[in-house]
């Protein structure tokens, strides 16, 4: 059974922190902030245009947003206005709360222009504020597009795609961020916790809700409530908030199968697995899931296949397969995937004892997270639990050498 943890846990680690310090946004900004002699501060007029971009930078930093304000004014109406000033009045009009505006500045800027990809993540910013996290998925994702080296971007689109449980997008963001430097404790504990976890429903609901609420036509955001209130056994809510999404839906229609089956209505279920591609993920796993109870163990094999197929990694996927080809007399093809679902199982039990405060701190179970995810083919989370363990020790020789040979021929 995967547990359940409270979305507290993301918002503590530094890889999804919501909201992007506005410090670091500024100095990106404005490529090097400097502070402007207080002894010039009296006549900005007289400075010049670089100076007063960082003039008011450097009131926008210490929210001094009423003498800021005249000051980009000025910039954005002069002759040599640019993306810069129009950047800083954007940013201007989002701390005054004039989010309308604020976009409305912000889209003028073209993603190729300077500060293109800060413009586009400060509207995907603005949107995530205003619980539109569709269109604040699609600015994060295009300025990643701009420029694949935002970490910022990436690190939004990991709490968006963690609200809504979307672990294959996920796992690809927090593998760019591993390429692009060192991942914190609480990071890569993270990203091996979402693999499985799903979140307490009851700290969700509010929060998905309102993205449903915000953009009723965010498909992902509505799956996501969806099977919130399916956890939390609103059955018949659950159904209702998928009313919208069409019968062609093969997610949409994973997810009403699974309602039917956690509230104990197999025919129904059985009828909605019959329609649908044979090779989606979920749909293939719930067939192979009605299979087994049946002891159709040949049934079983040919769904658990296609599932597998479709999601590689999927523990539950891979016991079932090597159940059903045991009960069938097929051991010694069955050991593998029985061993592998072994191996899931041996990493979540390490990452439940890494959950604890006080075990943090202990080189032996960061190196047994490490081999844990090695064992699984999970190089990239493997190398970023030996980055801990270099970080906290750079004399470790042995986490050194196997941080060489993993990322071998990278």
């Amino acid at each position: 059974m995967v547990k359940t943890v409270g979305p507290d846990v993301a918002r503590k680690s530094g890889a999804t922190t919501r909201v992007v310090a506005l410090a670091g946004v500024l100095a990106l900004a404005v490529s090097v902030v400097v502070f402007v002699m207080r002894d010039r501060l009296g006549s900005p007029q007289t400075l010049p245009r670089n100076e007063l971009r960082q003039l008011a930078t450097n009131l926008l930093q210490e929210a001094r947003l009423a003498e800021a304000r005249p000051i980009i004014e000025s910039l954005v109406k002069g002759p040599d206005a640019d993306a810069n000033d129009r950047f800083l009045l954007g940013l201007l009009l989002k701390e005054e709360k004039r989010s309308a505006e604020a976009l409305k500045v912000l889209e003028s800027i073209p993603g190729e222009a300077p500060q293109g990809d800060l413009a586009l993540l400060l509207r995907g910013q603005i949107e995530r504020e205003g619980d539109r996290v569709g269109r604040a998925e699609g600015l994060f994702l295009k300025a990643i597009e701009v420029n694949p080296e935002l970490l910022q971007a990436r690190n939004e689109l990991i709490y968006l795609y963690g609200m809504e449980t979307r672990r294959k997008a996920l796992a690809e963001q927090f593998k760019e961020l591993e390429r692009l430097r060192p991942l914190t404790y609480p990071e890569v504990f993270l990203w091996c916790l979402t693999r499985r976890i799903d979140w307490d429903p009851e700290g969700t609901f509010k929060e998905l809700n309102r993205y449903v609420a915000a953009d009723p036509e965010d498909r992902q955001a509505r799956l996501a409530f969806a099977d919130c209130l399916r956890q939390l056994t609103r059955f018949d809510e659950g159904l209702k908030a998928l009313e919208v999404l069409p019968e062609g839906d093969p997610d949409a229609r994973a997810l009403r199968a699974r309602i039917a089956i956690d509230s104990g209505d197999v025919p129904e279920a059985e009828k909605l697995l019959a329609e649908g591609p044979t090779d989606h993920p979920l749909l293939a796993r719930l067939r192979g899931r009605l299979a087994l109870a049946d002891r159709d163990w040949d049934r079983a094999v040919k769904h658990y296949r296609a599932a597998l197929g479709a999601d590689p990694e999927d523990r539950d996927s891979l016991f079932g397969l090597g159940l059903s080809l045991q009960q069938l007399g097929a051991e010694a093809e069955a050991a593998p995937y029985l061993e592998l679902a072994r191996r899931h199982d041996h990493l979540s039990a390490l990452v439940e004892k890494a959950a604890t405060e006080k075990n943090r701190g202990d080189p032996q179970l960061v190196r047994d997270l490490a081999d844990a995810c090695e064992a699984l083919g999970r190089k990239p989370e493997a190398r970023a639990w030996q980055r801990v363990l270099i970080d906290r020790d750079p004399l470790d020789q042995q986490a050194q050498k196997a941080l060489f040979r993993l990322s071998a021929n990278e």
